[in-house]
């Protein structure tokens, strides 16, 4: 059953559905990555007997540390993904390196897409190795452009730093402040707002809230069922922060199934609608479920797109063992005005 919000004009299955439905031709965006999880929607996609006419492949030049076969890695991947594309049907691949910590080239490549969808077409993209600036621009440019899509993430068997001896997975530069909307405003600063979803690097979110601290907002703790372990890493890992937040006054704290966008989409438009009402930034730190960062992201967007921004510190690199195995892949059928 669809859910819509009176405000946002977003909508998504809860629980979320299936692969996109039959009869659909689907045009598909994603990346190629030395993880094993990159093919998850395609496998699903060629085991479903879906149509695809045409796919994106993302690739990104980040440096990737702890293997010396990386290019081979993402050789095998890409040559496993084109033979998935192969069983859907789909002969027109499209190859394409583009900036893993900017927005133009992802937008570039969405809006290309969304141009040729026809009524009977579905695109579909897929976030879960997209770096987390890319998704951000994807999701956004769909909640600004209008229609339907459908957003699949892939969760990994193991994320490959959940021992405790591994406190981070890697270096952090300096914070990505992004404005979600065109056309941002200037704001009061003193009366921002924040929601704050802690991952599994604890470093990247204290650097993030070093950088800019929102006067209030909510905390926001992914709940993973069936992977309580996964749960577990990321409490362990930011406990002294998600203390030193919970009973501060202006904060709240809130926990989410990482699949249900339609609670984070409306802790989002709760947040906008006090910064707005305040004159103040909302100010998103995304660092956990990228299934929460897609909701999270399409619903400022719809809310607050003059006044809405992502805070996200890049890695210096990345951990060549970052997850291995390809576990469930989860979709989201969306519409936005």
């Amino acid at each position: 059953m669809n859910e819509r919000s009176a405000t946002s004009g977003f909508q998504s299955h809860l629980p979320p559905g299936g692969p996109p439905g039959e009869g659909k031709t689907l045009y598909w965006i994603g990346a190629v990555s030395f993880e094993e999880r990159c093919s998850g929607s395609l496998q699903v996609l060629a085991a479903s007997e879906r149509r695809v006419a045409r796919a994106y492949v993302l690739r990104y030049a980040t440096t990737v540390v702890g293997a010396r076969d990386l290019e081979e890695r993402r050789n095998r991947r890409m040559d496993s993904m084109v033979s998935m594309l192969a069983k859907s049907g789909c002969k027109d691949i499209i190859d394409r390196e583009v900036d893993a910590y900017g927005s133009r080239d992802t937008a570039e490549v969405v809006e290309q897409c969304v141009g040729r969808l026809s009524p009977n077409d579905e695109l579909v993209v897929d976030i879960t190795c997209l770096t987390k600036i890319t998704a951000i621009t994807a999701c956004g440019r769909l909640a600004t452009r209008g229609g339907t899509a459908c957003v699949a993430y892939t969760l990994p068997r193991v994320y490959g730093g959940m021992a405790e001896n591994r406190r981070d997975f890697g270096g952090w530069r300096s914070s990505v402040i992004m404005p979600l909307g065109r056309e941002p405003r200037s704001l009061d600063e003193g009366k921002s707002r924040g929601i704050v979803v802690p991952g599994h690097e604890s470093h990247r979110l204290t650097i993030a809230l070093g950088d800019i601290e929102p006067s209030g907002g909510c905390l926001v703790r992914a709940i993973t069922p069936d992977r309580p372990d996964f749960e577990a890493v990321t409490a362990s890992r930011n406990r002294r922060l998600i203390e030193t937040f919970v009973g501060r006054r202006g904060w709240k704290e809130q926990r989410v199934v990482f699949t249900d966008s339609s609670t984070m989409r409306e802790l989002v438009a709760l947040e906008a609608a006090v910064a707005r009402q305040n004159q103040g930034p909302l100010y998103l730190y995304l660092l956990g479920p990228k299934s929460l960062l897609a909701s999270g992201v399409m619903s400022a967007v719809s809310e607050y797109p003059e006044g809405s921004w992502i805070v996200y510190p890049a890695p210096s690199f990345y951990d060549a063992e970052y997850s291995s195995g390809i576990g469930t892949t989860y979709w989201w059928h969306v519409t936005t005005r």
